[in-house]
């Protein structure tokens, strides 16, 4: 019997995607669309918000850029293949109607579980109710589907902080899944939160260790499901798809790139001889449609198919990033900066508590002095409070070197068809490390920053301005301190 092809496995198909409206689930309902176009429908999960609607929340997701290829090869599909549920992961039943979650038990035959709450710090009820029991909302949905070929739940690498290496399996849970999920649900919050530190043991923060509780659950129902668990590194811009460098957000390495070169990041927690592990999103989500194939293939239970989706050795170092990107910002230097750009870097927490202070805080207040007196919002404390508290919750992470064993994730490329290879293969080795990086901050600052290029040439003006600026301030520091030492000791 002939092997379908990815694109003849996904028609007809009713597929029901969480967390539609984040970085990848954007990335993955996109090529769907445009590779697998005869696929039946896409039924995606959006909540309201206080302001807009659940459709008017996807609306404005399908405006960003990401989408722009699709509609001009495509026209309409978007609008003819996509069904918006209202819903959120946080609830039970994922606070679907019940027509809404009858009507996927009776079509949907694959599930792709993207939507997880990245915040680091957040209580730990509020973790687990969206990681762990939206996770298990979702496991109980599946099990009422009597057309389900796979279920994909993505997770992330970083899960198992056990060791600073990580295998492609399932490792131990530290607590049990079940009872956290009844902690959450029937403690007072602020007594969990006086026990979270102790509870969640060496995980050092609350979203690691959920994301390790659902995969545990995922194995406790492997007897009962086709599962596939994809564990993505630090996902960054796209490599290729649907455009070269295409981001949305400034989580991760290039978003510290580019918060230098606005001059609003002066000083960082990371070792600079770790190597950190970053995995393009759009090979990360080719990965998780060709597993969804492999698996649906042959649908069988009794086991869970684990892939890290990651990099391995294919980086650079932390300083070398940091030298590429200062070398990157003078070459492209954005118009809208504040300071001339420049980054420090310790693996010491009171270092760069030290230096947070001098160069984040302390220039912050008097900025937003500044603003008061022309009339502007104040609002540069602010920022800089949110980038120390997200630096010291990634700190554990960015001063350890990683290691994640990526061998059954390289090999899904050798299960590809011929005829697939042109729209699925996901090679990584034509671009160096050193490019890709390149890439993300230069159309990082397009994406995101939304600067305009031809502006580049007044961009480099200003900067060399700020440059004399800051070499100015310095040497009048340093000739303040040496008068007062001088008049002191002498």
């Amino acid at each position: 019997m002939k092997v379908p092809t990815i694109p003849d496995f996904y028609s007809q198909q009713h597929i029901f995607v969480t967390g539609a409206t984040g970085f990848m689930g954007k990335v993955l309902i996109e090529k769907l669309l445009r590779s697998c176009s005869d696929l039946e429908i896409i039924y995606v999960l959006v909540r309201n918000r206080k302001d807009k609607s659940a459709q008017e929340r996807w609306q404005e997701a399908t405006e960003a850029q990401v989408f722009d290829r699709l509609k001009r090869e495509r026209p309409g599909i978007l609008e003819k293949k996509v069904e918006v549920l209202y819903g959120d992961v946080k609830q039970k039943k994922l606070g679907l109607s019940t027509e809404d979650w009858q009507k996927l038990q009776e079509n949907v035959s694959i599930i792709f579980h993207c939507a997880a709450n990245v915040r680091f710090n957040d209580p730990l009820p509020e973790a687990v109710f969206i990681n762990l029991r939206g996770s298990y909302e979702v496991i109980r949905l599946a099990l009422g589907m009597s057309k389900l070929k796979v279920l994909v739940h993505i997770s992330t690498t970083y899960c198992n902080n056990f060791s600073t290496e990580s295998g492609e399996e399932i490792y131990p849970a530290p607590a049990d899944w079940s009872k956290t999920i009844e902690i959450a649900e029937k403690l007072d919050p602020r007594d969990v939160s006086i026990l979270s530190a102790k509870y969640r043991g060496i995980f050092p923060n609350t979203y690691t260790f959920t994301k390790n509780l659902a995969e545990r659950m995922i194995w406790d129902h492997r007897d009962e499901l086709p599962i596939v668990i994809i564990r993505p590194s630090i996902v960054i811009c796209s490599l290729q798809e649907p455009m070269p460098g295409w981001i949305d957000n400034l989580y991760g390495p290039l978003g510290l790139m580019l918060g230098t070169a606005k001059g609003v990041v002066r000083v960082t927690l990371v070792d600079r001889d770790a190597i950190p592990d970053y995995m393009a999103v759009d090979v990360a989500i080719k990965s998780m449609i060709i597993a969804a194939w492999k698996k649906g293939l042959s649908p069988t239970k009794g086991d869970v198919d684990v892939y890290n989706a990651a990099s391995r050795s294919k980086g650079i170092t932390n300083g070398e990033m940091i030298k590429l990107s200062q070398k990157v910002n003078y070459k492209y230097p954005i118009n809208e900066v504040l300071w001339y750009p420049s980054l420090a870097s310790t693996k010491s927490e009171v270092c760069f508590k030290y230096q947070a202070i001098l160069k984040h805080f302390l220039p912050a207040v008097v900025v937003d002095q500044v603003f008061k007196m022309i009339g502007k919002k104040p609002m540069l404390l602010k920022v800089q409070i949110s980038i120390y508290n997200a630096m010291m919750a990634l700190g554990y992470f960015a001063t350890k070197t990683w290691l994640f064993s990526n061998e059954k994730f390289l090999n899904l490329r050798n299960d590809i068809l011929e005829e697939d290879k042109e729209q699925f293969n996901y090679e990584f080795d034509d671009m160096t490390p050193e490019e890709f990086i390149e890439m993300g901050i230069t159309k990082g600052q397009v994406y995101l920053l939304k600067e305009d290029e031809s502006l580049l040439p007044h961009s480099r003006k200003k900067l060399r301005r700020l440059y004399w600026l800051d070499r100015f301030i310095k040497l009048s520091f340093k000739c303040f301190l040496g008068f007062v030492a001088y008049k002191y000791f002498f």
